[in-house]
């Protein structure tokens, strides 16, 4: 996770922050904060989303890009103890994708049980979120990424946050038929074709 650690530390940087004032900002400790920054501790699908808050950004911008590589430019992950670490950087994304998708299911749920109708405003971050995960899988996980050259359990937990990502399309369609009416329903179309067309290319790319 050194990467995502010196990403976080670029966009602190950035916003001529130490690390005890982001600490403050996403409600982290400070030595949270600087082991994440050092490649020291790996940070939770929580702690992403509080920094990812804090340095207003997406949590997809806290990935950078990390296929592999199959042209002779040096690779990014490099041997037994870097497949290692590439594999615990992707179970994050993995676990991030899984939190975000079950919290959104039970605060549907939730209002759902209580006969509260669901914010369209709801709706339209559940879907953004949707297809800023996809985005980032496509660019950021799957370019040069070749399955027949992974290790088994590196392509296990690829095709676990496609089935991820899917399951967190679900919840977004749901929250959106809930909301639909004849004056946005065009709009959601258009929405949903758009996150069909990437769920589609992700499902092609893993399927080659």
């Amino acid at each position: 996770m050194d990467e995502v650690g010196r990403e976080v530390r670029r966009l602190r940087e950035e916003r001529g922050w130490n690390q005890a004032k982001l600490a403050v900002e996403a409600g982290m400790a400070p030595s949270a904060v600087n082991q994440i920054e050092n490649g020291k501790r790996s940070p939770s699908a929580a702690s992403l989303t509080k920094l990812a808050e804090a340095l207003e950004v997406g949590v997809a911008d806290l990935f950078p890009k990390a296929g592999r590589r199959s042209s002779p430019e040096p690779p990014l992950f490099d041997g037994v103890l870097e497949d290692e670490r590439r594999l615990q950087w992707l179970r994050t994304w993995e676990e991030f994708m899984q939190h975000a998708g079950m919290r959104w299911h039970a605060r549907l749920k939730e209002h759902e049980e209580r006969g509260l109708p669901i914010e369209p405003a709801w709706a339209e971050e559940l879907a953004e979120l949707h297809l800023e995960l996809g985005l980032a899988v496509i660019h950021g996980l799957l370019p040069n990424w070749e399955e027949s050259l992974a290790p088994e359990r590196e392509r296990n937990v690829m095709h676990a946050i496609a089935r991820t990502l899917r399951y967190l399309g679900e919840v977004s369609n749901e929250a959106a038929h809930k909301v639909q009416t004849p004056e946005n329903a065009e709009r959601y179309k258009q929405r949903q074709a758009e996150l069909q067309q990437t769920a589609d290319e992700i499902q092609a790319r893993l399927a080659g």
